[in-house]
């Protein structure tokens, strides 16, 4: 039988988890598991706290909800389907329809927590909320070439930029890519959003992020170029290591295109 490891990783619960944080594991996925197996794995992979609601998503869009809770009066009812592990009681929803897991394409899952306010109470309401918020969009294309005002970060038509994951809010978008580069864009206006292409008209500031290639993924070896357009239009472009930058530094930069940031197949 076939079996697939799924990387999932979580958000820190305490000061004293951040020293493990993303706090990533694997999780194997066999070719006839759906989606609602692979969510209880990833109940078993969360930390045992009362109270809380974990969200559950892609990358992309949130795919589940699941709500821990010692007694069964805690969980609430609804939708909601119960398992037990361990002693403990949880419950779950699921955001898309219970296929096949590995048919979703899913390559990695995110966990983040959204305590209760009071005990007894859940916090589901505002965990869809935040995540309608984080993923007010979906990305359609998956990746390409990249230019930022005309920059090309690689080659056109050489370089393939592989979304890993997106963050797209009401006043910035996110995209993580899967050789550790990361692009922020705030205040994005003019979006075109199409299967082959993303393109933002216009920016309030463009930060791309990177590793020294072929240098390991650590904090010394990160680099950055950042974009940051003023009240009078004028841009002003700075780029170095990740420690040494500082918002809104750098020299004026003439863009050689209007279009903030170009992303997709040529």
């Amino acid at each position: 039988m076939h079996v697939k490891e799924i990387k999932v990783d979580r958000q820190s619960i305490c000061m004293a988890d951040d020293v493990s944080a993303p706090n990533g594991d694997v999780i194997e996925v066999s070719e006839q598991d759906r989606l609602e197996d692979v969510m209880k794995k990833v109940a078993n992979y969360l930390p045992k706290i009362r109270y809380v609601v974990w969200a559950v998503d892609s990358g992309k869009e949130a795919i589940a909800y699941i709500i821990v809770g010692k007694n069964p009066g805690d969980l609430g009812g609804g939708r909601f389907r119960r398992q037990v592990y361990e002693g403990e009681q949880y419950q779950y929803e699921l955001c898309r329809k219970n296929q096949l897991f590995l048919e979703m394409k899913i390559k990695a899952l995110h966990c983040s927590h959204f305590r209760s306010e009071k005990e007894g109470v859940t916090s589901l309401e505002k965990a869809k909320c935040c995540m309608k918020e984080r993923f007010l969009e979906r990305l359609k294309t998956d990746g390409g070439s990249l230019c930022i005002w005309g920059e090309w970060f690689g080659r056109p038509q050489e370089h393939f930029h592989v979304v890993e994951s997106v963050r797209w809010g009401r006043d910035e978008i996110r995209i993580y890519f899967e050789e550790g580069e990361s692009l922020f864009i705030q205040k994005p206006t003019k979006i075109i959003n199409e299967e082959k292409r993303l393109v933002i008209g216009d920016a309030e500031s463009v930060l791309w992020v990177w590793y020294a290639y072929g240098r390991e993924h650590i904090y010394e070896n990160l680099y950055v170029r950042q974009y940051t357009k003023n009240t009078d239009g004028m841009v002003r472009r700075a780029e170095g290591k990740r420690s040494d930058v500082r918002i809104g530094e750098g020299s004026l930069f003439y863009p050689m295109e209007e279009e903030a940031v170009w992303l997709g197949l040529n």
